[in-house]
């Protein structure tokens, strides 16, 4: 099975939930606003299974729905890279789950800050493969232009994964420091925009050298 790794991270989530569920609190802390406050509850049945259950709900989401919508996930490269891809976003649920059950049990933390830093691993384990997925309809940087050329799609996507890789370590050295969430948003946004625009300007500049030839 292509996606017992994304499964197995799953199940790793109803299995913490289990095991330190005597231990966690009548109202669990499930929300923290950007500055690390507590603005969000939830009884204790309801809280502890709240991310295990939409673990495993994205990821069926992942594997069951979305490729057999666009037929992508079978193709040559996306056969091998997507399973590793959802795989890195149901470990970063699992550590989401894992910081909620450790703040739940009384260890404090600065959930933005350790939140930050999962976030920009994760965007280091995608950008690495961006790069590497031919044209499809659910990884990548997918623009009108990227779509309609394998040559635009290359670059841009190379592009787009170098700049969400480095991304990664922007948001996660900032977060080590001690910045919290303060580059997140600065650098998803630069991550995002600069691919897109690259995308039209490259298929300007290629259907502008077509009609001059």
């Amino acid at each position: 099975m292509r996606y017992w790794l994304a499964l197995l991270f799953s199940a790793a989530s109803f299995a913490l939930a289990g095991v330190y569920y005597g231990r966690l609190p009548e109202r669990m802390p499930v929300h923290w606003n950007l500055h690390g406050v507590v603005d969000a509850w939830l009884p204790k049945p309801t809280g502890a299974f709240a991310l295990p259950f939409e673990t495993p709900f994205l990821t069926g989401i992942l594997i069951g729905v979305a490729p057999k919508a666009t037929n992508a996930a079978e193709s040559g490269s996306m056969r091998r890279v997507y399973p590793t891809i959802v795989a890195a976003i149901a470990a970063f649920m699992l550590y989401l789950m894992i910081m909620v059950v450790r703040v739940g049990i009384g260890i404090e933390l600065a959930v933005p800050s350790y939140a930050a830093i999962g976030l920009g691993v994760l965007f280091i384990v995608l950008g690495n493969y961006m790069g590497k997925v031919t044209r499809n309809w659910i990884v990548g940087v997918r623009t009108p232009w990227t779509l309609a050329s394998d040559e635009i799609w290359s670059r841009t996507n190379r592009l787009g994964g170098c700049l969400l890789v480095l991304a990664g370590f922007v948001i996660t050295i900032s977060a080590v420091l001690g910045y919290g969430t303060d580059f997140v948003l600065p650098a998803v946004i630069a991550a995002a925009a600069v691919p897109v625009g690259y995308s039209y300007v490259l298929a300007r500049r290629l259907h502008g050298d077509k009609r001059n030839a």
